[in-house]
């Protein structure tokens, strides 16, 4: 995940004046990496994630312009079974690692250089994609519920222990119900019963609206009731 820096990109004659001069209002950490033709300054954070529960059991965190090849080996436990990860992970001595290890090696295929993937090749890219897709979960929280989405610190070390905390907060999320959750397939995805409750609005017959719930019963069992009044109109309260 890219993480921006609130500070602005530094030119290299920049970079070597506060090399000499050091400032501690501007932060010098942070490098500039391009994807899908947007330029950004700032850092990367990495992590390699339980399918099954989607703990995270290692994470990284390095300057934007460090490729995330080279982060591949330290985000490993070897205990795992399986190895999966996107494209950008794609390493041909990872794969050679993968069988020595015995796991099975999932990282989607990366064509090389003037080359195109073949149609296997693709159609394995399909098959394992949803995979790594559960990764995506744990950034979306970090951005959505706890607001991760600009690196405000001055320097490398705070900002990695910002994000530090924010994944420790995500596991300690993902514990606090432990009996609530079921897998659902053989991917590890799951479904939280704790936060199976869906609103749904609906009209009544006299044209307010009103609200039903979706309530879990006994499992698989399900239920609806309404929980919707009539509104009283203003003419109705004088009259009373």
């Amino acid at each position: 995940m890219i993480l921006p820096s609130s500070n602005r990109p530094l030119s290299d004659e920049k970079r070597e004046t506060l090399d000499r001069e050091p400032r501690h209002q501007i932060d010098t950490d942070a490098r500039s990496t391009k994807k899908r033709g947007t330029w950004y300054f700032g850092y990367k954070g990495h992590i390699g994630v339980d399918i099954g529960s989607k703990l995270i059991r290692k994470l990284t965190f390095t300057p934007a312009h460090e490729h995330d090849s080279t982060q591949t080996e330290a985000l490993v436990s070897y205990d795992e079974g399986s190895l999966f990860g996107d494209k950008a992970y794609f390493d041909s001595t990872h794969k050679y690692s993968a069988r020595k290890y015995g796991w099975y090696y999932g990282v989607l295929d990366k064509p090389a250089r003037g080359q195109k993937l073949s149609n296997k090749q693709k159609k394995r890219n399909r098959k394992h994609s949803r995979v790594p897709a559960s990764v995506e979960h744990p950034f979306a929280w970090m951005k959505t519920k706890v607001g991760l989405t600009v690196m405000r610190a001055k320097n490398q070390a705070r900002n990695q222990l910002r994000f530090l905390l924010t994944c420790t907060l995500w596991n300690l999320s993902r514990a606090a119900f432990p009996g609530s959750k079921i897998q659902t397939n053989g991917i590890g995805s799951s479904m939280n019963l704790a936060k199976s409750h869906k609103k749904r609005r609906y009209r009544s017959s006299k044209g307010r609206w009103g609200r039903s719930l979706l309530r879990l019963d006994a499992w698989p069992t399900l239920r609806t009731e309404s929980f919707g009044r009539k509104i009283p109109h203003k003419n109705e309260i004088k009259e009373q």
